[in-house]
Order: C-alpha cells, then structure tokens, then sequence
C-alpha cells in the first residue's frame, strides 16, 4: 500500500492531466532545486518503490496460501482456497486504491499549494470541455488560453510582447477555431502540429506530410511557424524545470563501493547456523540482488506501449507484466526449493 501510494505520489503533472507546465514532481515548486534530478525520481519510483511493493513476495505468499505445502509425506502448510482468493482480491484492490489515492494527493497539493491559479483555469477548462471544446493542457500556459479564449484568468506573458506574433497567433487560431472540438477526426494533427512548434524548443519546423495537411485543411501554418521561431516565444517556453542527471561515472563508483561494503559485512558474518547471523546474511543477500532487478524491471518498462499506438491490446503495460511474472516465477522456485 505504502509503495503503490507514493508511485501516485510522484508522477509527473503531464501523467496526472494536470494544467500548467510539465513538472517532474507534481506536487513541488517548479523551482524546487529536487525537479532537476529526474535520475532520482526514476530511482525511487523503480528501485525504492518497486522494492516496498514486493509484489512477487506477496503473490509467492498468496500462491502457498492456495495450494499449501509439504515435505516429503507431511503435509505443513493446509490449503486455504478462500483465504487466497480473498487475499489475492483484496491485495490487488488495495494496490490499485493507494496508487489513485496517491495521485489525488498529488493533484490536491499541486492547485491547493503550488499552482493555486491554475485551479481557476481548471475549472474553465472543464466548464468549456462540457460543452464541447477540445483543449490541450499540454500546451504553455500563454497559447493554451489564446487558443481558447480562457477569460477572466491573468495572463502570464511579458508586457513588452509584440502586437505582431499576438497577431500571428491570432491568425492560426481563427483558421483552426473550428477543429477544436472534442471528437474532431482532424484534432490529433492539430495537436502534434502545436506541441511540435510551441513545446519543442529545438524545433521550428514540422514533418512534410503534417505540413500538407495543415494546408489541405486551410490552416495558417505560416503563421504558427512565425510565432514560433521569434525568439520572445522561446523565452516564454522555457518555464519548464530543467532536469539533470548524476554522473554515470559517480554512480558507477556509488555502486563499486556499496557492493564492496556488502561483501565486507557478508565476509564479517560468521557462518553459523543460528537465527540471528542467518538473518543478516539473507539481509545482505537481498540488497545485494536487489539492485539489478530494478534495472532490469525499469529496462523492460520501455516496452510497454512501445509501437505508440493506442489500441487496446497495446495499451497493456507488456514490459512491466514481463518483470512481474519473471519476478513471481523466480519467487515461487525459491519457495519451492525451501519448503522441498
């Protein structure tokens, strides 16, 4: 439960459809000195949090439990089929209940303490969206209310912003007023077309066959590519945190050192068979382990939805399914081997 309500905890502002900006953590400041290290919140989503699930212990556990165990002709763990079943429902729910909870937590945070105006803006975005206007919340903050005519809610751009590119994007607007509707078979083009020019700051250009059918359609492309290369405009796209890695030097040598303090403490253990040095050396055992099931639970996650389609077969988090069942079967062998 703990585990799966701070993954809901720390996603992304994009993740949870939240207005305003792509935070990496939802529910900090965006000048929070932590938004730069996205390598750290990967950690602990895949490695910390991964780890406090346990969701291969649990089902191991929920496996004996089913079908109980033996050795040899004594039978020392009874059958418990409802207590499995029960188990396994109520663990699911649990999991899925703390992750939507911690989600909600983070959305809550984020319009009650870090971005209390942009609740406002929420509100009129649902209110439009009831009757019928499509709006994009990824978008920056400036074009996502011109494009729409959000009234009523101050504006974040700079005071000397040139009445030529409000014109400009005032000219792209007109010519796609008419497609901004929920349900609209030409929606996604514009959407790519936008987030390419507006969210893409090494972009100025937008793929040939997009550009054909922004013509096609009538829209004023040439505009939007205007509005978008005048240098103003790529000040006013840069609120986003700006992210930052360790060195993969230093964690190399982070990861050289705590193996290396591990194999001391492992060496330093006696190898009697008492409970207590068992338990330390099981412990030592697991951090040891540990570390290359996050990495390979986190590799394998690239392949879920990999192809970007959105069907409902390819919807189904394949890599991350894969790592779960990979870690269960590893889980019920060892258990297997010790009760045998």
């Amino acid at each position: 439960m703990i585990g799966s309500f701070l993954m809901g905890l720390l996603q992304t502002t994009s993740s949870l459809g939240l207005i305003g900006g792509n935070q990496p953590i939802a529910w900090l400041k965006a000048s929070s000195p932590f938004q730069k290290y996205t390598s750290l919140h990967l950690a602990f989503r895949t490695g910390f949090c991964g780890s406090l699930t346990t969701f291969s212990s649990w089902n191991s556990a929920m496996v004996v439990t089913l079908f109980g165990t033996s050795s040899g002709e004594q039978h020392t763990v009874a059958t418990c089929l409802f207590r499995a079943l029960f188990g396994y429902i109520i663990g699911m729910e649990t999991a899925l209940g703390s992750y939507v909870f911690g989600k909600k937590v983070a959305e809550w945070i984020y319009y009650k303490f870090v971005s209390p105006e942009m609740y406002q803006e929420a509100v009129a975005i649902y209110n439009m969206e009831d009757k019928g206007v499509y709006i994009n919340p990824n978008l920056p903050t400036f074009e996502r209310r011109f494009l729409v005519r959000i009234d009523n809610i101050s504006e974040t751009t700079t005071t000397d912003d040139s009445m030529d590119r409000t014109e400009k994007l005032h000219s792209w607007r007109q010519s796609t007023e008419d497609v901004r509707r929920i349900g609209h078979a030409d929606i996604q083009y514009l959407n790519e077309i936008e987030e390419t020019l507006l969210l893409n700051n090494n972009s100025n250009k937008v793929s040939k066959e997009l550009e054909e059918i922004a013509i096609d359609r009538g829209w004023d492309i040439t505009s939007l590519l205007s509005y978008s290369t005048s240098s103003k405009n790529k000040q006013l796209l840069m609120n986003n945190a700006s992210s930052s890695s360790l060195s993969p030097m230093f964690a190399i040598v982070l990861l050289v050192l705590t193996y290396a303090l591990l194999l001391l403490g492992l060496t330093s253990i006696s190898h009697e068979e008492s409970s207590y040095h068992e338990t330390y050396r099981t412990m030592i055992y697991a951090v040891m382990l540990a570390p290359p099931g996050a990495l390979l639970r986190w590799y394998l996650s690239g392949y879920n939805n990999s192809s970007g389609k959105h069907n409902l077969l390819l919807l189904l988090p394949i890599g991350t399914l894969a790592a779960n069942v990979f870690g269960s079967m590893v889980s019920i062998c060892c258990v297997g081997i010790e009760y045998t």
